[in-house]
């Protein structure tokens, strides 16, 4: 060689040394963020079925056997579960793996022992569902694994099978090579690969598929230069990352690690040896021998790996024929490597873009810790589609539509979120983007709004019942009617609610003034810019379902705004917290005006529009909650909440066709099915400070004594404004009782 030559071989020498180096020892992969549901936490008292704790384990991809041995591992004896949880890092504590032996009764856990010494147990943290995972930019998704987590039998089965002089070579094997040359030109193609584990390794980090002969001497020099640079340990570990196993969409599958939870829906710990051949024998062709598509070839694939284990002496005779024998058992529901729950996934992006940027988010390994309670999702999801299908059945509509945000009172975690009736799907998130007119919903907020002025309204205030008539901004006139079309003349304040009147909402409306009503609606959280027309207090400005739970969740909460969160905590690739998000809590309304309204939302699941609520629900459990129906009966929604958890139903055609049911006939029927099959307490109904109940007479709505026969209690803000005596009225020792009286208690 001249001079020249060598010197242009020595800087490609040096520029390929550059560039091993630079990835080797920086990052070596974009490793999408995996997303994590809340982790299951078991002890005494838990309102959890075992049916529950199964369903979970079956999501966590644990498997039922005869007899305990391992982690990821239960079984099931009457009401007896005995489990063997897996160790995980979770945001504050590593939870070690440990046996479980739990005991259910009356839909609790009563009792959780450790089965080997008969001790009592505390607490047990399950590993929760991994949800999927947020896109690298690449498209490649990887779990990564150190060596260490690897089984030694990959390792063997790898090294048996593609690299057998793998831990004597400098980073090619001449032997192999030459080999695979005279193969290759007996057959006249090429047939036969001498690639070790190191060349493959740089060929799928730094270089392209081209077969040409200047491709293999870069391959082979920075091979070469891994070598001398990197130990085995270390390539080996790079390799089982890296290494390509199958296609799922566009989303490529890198590593055993992730191939493993793939195809098996288990961690690679937990493979038996017939799976670990399966994914050695896919290396050589992950299409080509794809267990779903060519099972037969895989399954042949398989067993060639197997042979060569036993020849090696990596297995005896008879374990080898026992896993030839055994059928190729895949996963066959959704991959934990896709997004499971797209709608819930929609609503953590918009939240984490508020405090990360895309490409952190795509490639920079965090692990996100979120508030998705899967056993909730699951019952929501069956919840909604179950009662439109059955809507579906008996209606000539039947493009009929759903959605369903289920939220926790005490922090505003969203739990669970439906976005339509295929809930798998990607698409269309009517949970999130179905902005529709909320109809009745806003009533109670013109209420909340009117009670807050406790100078000039209460609970028994007089409102009119009467034709009114508005001039609209284009002239038009506006003359809002009752559902039933009837006027009452008076009725109070109370009432009017209860029942849904619309032209006494809009009279009270007008009284403080549409801005001001709209005003207290984004106090309670919409964020949306909001109309000020009269329309607006009959519920012609839209929203979505998020929006409205929103709303309803600074309500159960007392007048507290909690901003609605999917997102606990956010851990960085090293396992290091980068965020955590704590409640917060601003008062948005005076919660003894919220107390107020929280007794009528109550009342209107007894004896108003949504009476017959009473009747669906299973449990005598005490709710609260308003019913909404827009113009031409398109939209049915119905929120509501107990002691503990939110809930929204929204039902409508996306074509805005009406679907004919009311928010009490549709909406409020999915609404209690989802109760039904939740443990949930009732509402506390307990007068806080700044309440007073007093004994109102039924007939005449005036302060009630000991000569008044037909009384009940009605609560009023402390110093407001209250009626006048009841003709009935008799000075008795008491009326004024305190705030937890028995007959205020009983009466609720």
């Amino acid at each position: 060689l001249n001079l020249r030559s060598s010197t242009a071989i020595k800087k490609s020498i040096i520029w390929l040394d550059y560039q091993v180096r630079e990835r080797f020892d920086g990052a070596l992969w974009a490793v999408p963020a995996k997303v994590y549901a809340r982790a299951l936490e078991l002890y005494v008292g838990a309102e959890l079925s075992l049916s529950d704790v199964q369903s979970e384990l079956a999501a966590m991809a644990y498997t039922a056997v005869r007899q305990v041995r391992q982690p990821g591992q239960y079984r099931r004896m009457g009401d007896v579960l005995e489990l063997y949880s897996r160790r995980f890092e979770h945001v504050d504590d590593d939870e070690p793996a440990q046996r479980v032996r739990i005991e259910f009764a009356q839909g609790l856990i009563s009792t959780m022992t450790d089965p080997d010494t008969g001790m009592p147990l505390p607490i047990v943290r399950l590993d929760p569902v991994q949800l999927g995972s947020l896109s690298a930019h690449n498209h490649q998704d990887r779990r990564l694994l150190p060596l260490a987590a690897v089984p030694n039998q990959m390792i063997d089965f790898l090294i048996a099978v593609e690299d057998r002089k793998f831990r004597q070579h400098a980073g090619i094997d001449l032997p192999a090579i030459a080999r695979a040359f005279a193969a290759n030109l007996r057959a006249g193609s090429i047939v036969q690969g001498g690639s070790t584990l190191t060349q493959q390794l740089v060929k799928n980090l730094f270089l392209s598929r081209k077969q040409t002969l200047w491709r293999k001497l870069n391959e082979a020099v920075m091979a070469l230069l891994v070598e001398v640079h990197y130990s085995k340990n270390l390539i080996l570990e790079a390799y089982l990352n890296e290494v390509y196993l199958g296609q799922e969409g566009r989303r490529a599958i890198h590593g055993v690690g992730l191939a493993a939870e793939h195809y098996f829906d288990r961690p690679l710990s937990e493979l038996s040896s017939h799976d670990i051949a399966l994914l050695v024998g896919m290396v050589k062709g992950p299409s080509y021998y794809h267990p779903r598509r060519s099972p037969q070839r895989a399954r042949e694939r398989r067993d060639q790996v197997l042979r060569i284990a036993f020849l090696q002496g990596l297995m005896d005779q008879s374990t080898y024929a026992h896993y030839v024998a055994l059928p190729i058992r895949l996963h066959e529901g959704e991959s934990k490597t896709a997004t499971t729950y797209p709608a819930f996934f929609d609503l953590l992006r918009k939240q984490l873009r508020r405090d990360y940027r895309e490409e952190d988010l795509a490639d920079g390994g965090l692990r996100i810790f979120t508030t998705l309670d899967p056993i909730l999702q699951h019952k929501a999801e069956h919840a909604l589609t179950t009662r439109i299908e059955k809507f579906r059945a008996t209606r000539v509509e039947v493009a009929l539509e759903g959605a369903m945000v289920v939220s926790s009172v005490v922090d505003g975690e969203v739990l669970a979120l439906v976005g339509g009736t295929r809930p798998r799907y990607a698409g269309f998130n009517r949970a999130l983007d179905a902005v529709r007119p909320v109809g009745s919903l806003v009533k109670p907020i013109v209420y909340l709004s009117a009670l807050q002025r406790k100078n000039r309204y209460s609970m028994l205030t007089e409102l009119q019942d009467e034709p009114l008539e508005l001039k609209q901004y284009d002239d038009t006139v506006w003359a809002p009617q009752n559902y039933d079309k009837t006027f009452r003349g008076e009725v109070t304040l109370r009432r009017a609610l209860i029942d849904s009147l619309n032209v006494p909402t809009v009279r009270l409306g007008l009284e403080i003034g549409v801005p001001q009503v709209m005003a207290t609606v984004r106090d309670l959280g919409v964020q949306r810019p909001l109309q000020t027309w009269p329309s607006a207090l009959l519920g012609s400005e839209a929203l979505s379902p998020v929006e409205v739970t929103q709303v309803y969740q600074s309500l159960a909460s007392g007048g507290f705004y909690s901003p609605l969160r999917t997102i606990r905590a956010v851990l960085d690739n090293g396992g290091q917290s980068l965020a955590r998000y704590p409640l917060t809590l601003s008062k948005v309304a005076d919660p003894a005006a919220v107390y107020l309204l929280h007794t009528l939302l109550h009342e209107i699941t007894r004896s108003g529009t949504a009476r017959r609520l009473s009747d669906w629900l299973h449990n005598d459990i005490k709710v609260a909650g308003k019913t909404g129906t827009t113009d031409d009966v398109r939209d049915s929604w119905f929120v509501g909440y107990t002691n503990n958890r939110v809930v929204t139903v929204w039902l409508g055609n996306d074509n805005n066709e009406p679907i004919g049911l009311t928010g009490s006939q549709g909406a409020m029927r999915v609404w209690a099915d989802f109760i039904n099959a939740i443990p949930v307490s009732s509402v506390d109904l307990s007068p806080p400070d700044g309440v007073e109940v007093l004994s109102v007479d039924i007939l005449t709505r005036g302060l009630a004594g000991s000569g008044c026969t037909h009384t009940e209690p009605v609560p009023f803000l402390l110093g407001s404004v209250r009626p006048g005596l009841a003709p009935c009225y008799e000075p008795i020792d008491d009326t004024r009782p305190s705030h937890g009286s028995s007959w205020w208690r009983r009466w609720f």
